[in-house]
């Protein structure tokens, strides 16, 4: 009788493989997923530690600076690339609007104080991958960058405009001329051609006021370093930051006066007495104050 023998099949299969090789496998695949997570993140940018955003009102230090004047250099040009206008314009409310004189004001205030938010001016930027390169290499964030370009941008702009004294006289009287604005409840829909004129005139003081206080936060070390530094702020900031901005809101009356209103339908230009005609002005009054002078607090506006 033959001895039992497998089939073939069966011998061309490989034997089992042993107990401490399948063990050594396994400790070394357990390994491999326990630290692949660690792998992965390192692959990705270290976060920054620090992610605080400059204000117009705090000081910039010469590192601080530095870095910035550094990624300016790398730039196309070595200019800096358009903020939209942080500087609040005068109004243009269309007679069709159907809000309170009140309503608009207040609605014009809050804008004031969102043109030179952050998170407004980052929406410009945020497809920019080379300025987010360049701040990433100064360990800055895209809004980090930001807050230091507007920040000097005020400052600068600060250098050219009134005296702080004026500025203070003209936030103050901004106030006061505003006053009748926020308490104002007529809809600009119902107004006459006229009276909507009166409105938008008087509605140039908010432009004076976002003006006036957005550039009284700059610290004077701001100030200090960007004269020391005007050269090559000249040549990279953009045009709102180069010159007044008090200017474009200023009254050019003040030096011409208003036409005289003459009600007398009876008497022409060749009758009129001229030297009984009195002038209107409805200029800018800016008195020099006391350094420590009071400011007036600004009340809160209607909410629409």
């Amino acid at each position: 009788m033959q001895p039992l023998t497998a089939p073939p099949i069966l011998a061309r299969l490989p034997s089992p493989a042993p107990a401490g090789l399948l063990r050594r496998l396994s400790v070394r695949l357990l390994l491999i997923f326990c630290c692949l997570p660690f792998v992965l993140v390192g692959c990705e940018e270290p976060l920054l530690e620090y992610t605080e955003v400059k204000r117009p009102d705090e000081r910039i230090s010469a590192a601080e600076f530095a870095s910035f004047k550094k990624i300016v250099s790398e730039l196309p040009d070595g200019k800096l690339p358009e903020l939209p206008d942080v500087f609040l314009p005068p109004p243009d409310w269309q007679p069709n609007r159907t809000l309170s004189i009140a309503e608009l004001t207040s609605l014009a205030l809050t804008e004031g104080k969102d043109r030179w938010a952050i998170p407004f001016l980052s929406r410009s930027f945020k497809n920019s991958k080379r300025l987010t390169q360049l701040a990433r290499r100064e360990k800055l964030t895209v809004e980090q960058f930001l807050g230091l370009y507007l920040t000097i941008g005020i400052a600068h702009a600060r250098t050219q405009t009134i005296p702080v004294a004026a500025l203070k006289a003209l936030e103050k009287q901004s106030l006061v001329e505003l006053d009748t604005m926020r308490r104002d409840d007529r809809p600009m829909v119902s107004l006459s051609s006229e009276a909507r004129d009166d409105v938008l005139t008087q509605g140039i003081w908010l432009a004076r006021l976002q003006r006036a206080q957005l550039l009284l936060m700059v610290p004077d070390e701001n100030l200090s370093l960007v004269l020391k530094h005007a050269d090559f702020l000249k040549t990279s900031l953009p045009g709102q930051f180069l010159s007044d901005p008090i200017e474009p809101v200023a009254n050019r009356r003040d030096e011409l006066g208003m036409p005289f209103d003459d009600s007398d339908p009876s008497r022409d230009d060749a009758t009129l007495d001229w030297s009984q005609l009195t002038w209107k002005s409805d200029r800018i009054t800016l008195p020099e104050l006391p350094a420590d002078s009071p400011l007036p607090t600004e009340p809160t506006g209607k909410t629409p």
